[in-house]
């Protein structure tokens, strides 16, 4: 398990790209760090086995690298999602989803982080993506970060 709270902004992107060509295939396209229009990789096709081999994501599938040196930061911290003031990092992103949607370029967006995820968490994240967007939103975590690159 690596403890990405240690990594710089660069390394956890490095991470990032690896997993998605680990779950989308060799066809994900990682970008260079700097200005990403909130993009860290891109696949545009069949994920070979993202959410899950049975039913894979098809089209345009976007991943964004939250990253954070925080040790014990969480999603359901409100610097990331405060569903009261509907404010934070996520909500930030979201014109950058929506032009990405209205262009075409996107159906299906993933959020790696290394924050730890909740279910409490990971339902008022659910509704909020759900209310505002067409499109597919999931969270991925560390932990199943480790489990899909097989990291110990």
């Amino acid at each position: 398990m690596l403890n990405y709270h240690d990594l710089s902004d660069g390394q956890f992107e490095q991470v990032v790209v690896a997993l998605g060509q680990r779950i989308f295939g060799a066809g994900f396209i990682g970008f260079t760090k700097g200005k990403d229009g909130g993009k860290d990789g891109k696949f545009r096709g069949t994920a070979q086995a993202y959410p899950s081999t049975a039913s894979q994501w098809q089209g345009a599938s976007i991943i964004q690298a939250k990253h954070t040196m925080g040790i014990n930061a969480s999603f359901s911290d409100k610097a990331f999602f405060n569903p009261d003031t509907e404010t934070g990092v996520l909500p930030e992103e979201l014109p950058r989803i929506m032009e990405m949607i209205q262009a075409g370029e996107l159906e299906n967006y993933l959020v790696v982080s290394n924050r730890k995820l909740t279910g409490i968490a990971q339902a008022k994240l659910e509704i909020y993506t759900r209310k505002n967007r067409p499109s597919n939103c999931l969270l991925y975590t560390s932990d199943a970060a480790d489990d899909s690159l097989r990291v110990d």
